[in-house]
């Protein structure tokens, strides 16, 4: 069967990785459910010098989409979004990247928006949440933030890049990343070479 995948965008610097996330899960028989905040939109127009429509229009035109792949977008105040309600069947969300203020409404249950609301539906009802954070440093706020919500049954996947593979590029950096998420997600995949010992 599709696997239902909700991807969650924040106001935090790394849209990068959100949109090489969304180019690789594409080439997947998935549905995706996507919101992307106010502020999302903002740090996508600066770091990636996309528009709103500008980022839709470029994954609605990816060369190589899955024939059973679908996406679609919602707004982050529209709590009839399907994903919103715990009797709709998803497999999980990403929130990618998310900022110490999602992370924090998250962690104690402050559902203000649709991507709180997703993830708080994903720990409700025991399915997969991947938060990938960034910040840095941390301090002792976030970190027991990242606590509280990896006891609740969240999945905390910094965006750490590893160098084994010897031929770094940015897309590969970005790609240990996408990696390590579809793993989470089960999601099968050749996005890189995996490591096979020495």
């Amino acid at each position: 069967m599709k696997k239902k995948i909700v991807v969650g965008i924040c106001g935090a610097s790394g849209i990068c990785y959100s949109i090489r996330f969304l180019q690789h899960l594409l080439k997947s028989s998935v549905d995706i459910y996507c919101i992307v905040s106010k502020s999302g939109f903002d740090v996508m127009l600066y770091e990636e010098s996309l528009k709103e429509k500008d980022f839709i229009t470029l994954l609605k035109k990816e060369r190589d989409i899955h024939k059973k792949a679908t996406i679609s977008f919602f707004k982050n105040d529209d709590f009839f979004a399907p994903f919103a309600s715990g009797t709709f069947l998803f497999d999980g969300m990403v929130i990618l990247p998310c900022s110490m203020k999602t992370l924090a409404s998250i962690s104690y249950g402050i559902a203000s928006n649709l991507i709180i609301r997703g993830a708080d539906v994903c720990l409700k009802e025991k399915r997969k949440l991947i938060l990938v954070p960034r910040e840095t440093p941390l301090n002792i706020i976030h970190i027991e933030n990242m606590l509280r919500v990896a006891k609740a049954g969240g999945v905390i996947l910094p965006p750490f890049p590893s160098f084994y593979l010897k031929k770094e590029t940015k897309e590969n950096l970005i790609d240990g990343t996408v990696l390590k998420i579809f793993d989470q997600l089960n999601l099968k995949n050749d996005i890189l070479k995996r490591w096979e010992g020495k």
